[in-house]
């Protein structure tokens, strides 16, 4: 990982740039598409700041994490109607606390992979590096695009 000074500086560059290329293309636009295009760029900005070092970066660079919605409506609404249906007394609580921890592991893995750009075919613990390295340089954004408003007073 670079240092945080290093990372501030490419990632202001790379945001500066593309927010100075997106500006011509932008008139016109609703509020809601320009606000779109804006995280894009951030993001864009965060993994070419970071480099090809992570999974997520080289997704993020390539444009294939296609940012999916964690929890579509239809699928939403399936997993209500399962709880409802799936209620169980109390008898049949009887499930082993490791099996139970598995499922819980594996639930939380597979969110994750949705979640973090490229990340799908990773095992665990590569998965959980991949996860602190992406929400570390999120934060990093964050508190940057805060900064930035602050100056701006937006």
């Amino acid at each position: 990982m670079q240092t945080p000074s290093n990372f501030k500086h490419d990632f202001l560059k790379h945001l500066l740039s593309g927010l100075h290329a997106a500006r011509e293309s932008s008139r016109g636009v609703s509020l809601i598409e320009r606000e779109k295009q804006i995280k894009l760029l951030a993001d864009a900005a965060m993994a070419l700041a970071r480099g090809h070092g992570a999974n997520w970066s080289r997704a993020i660079i390539a444009g294939s994490h296609g940012r999916k919605k964690i929890m579509k409506k239809k699928s939403f609404n399936a997993r209500l109607k399962v709880r409802k249906k799936g209620f169980h007394s109390p008898s049949s609580w009887k499930v082993m606390p490791s099996v139970l921890a598995r499922r819980i592991v594996k639930k939380r893995t597979q969110v994750l992979k949705r979640i973090i750009p490229g990340a799908e075919s990773l095992d665990g613990i590569s998965l959980l590096n991949e996860t602190l390295d992406y929400v570390v340089y999120l934060r990093a954004q964050a508190n940057i695009m805060q900064r930035i408003t602050r100056v701006f007073g937006i």
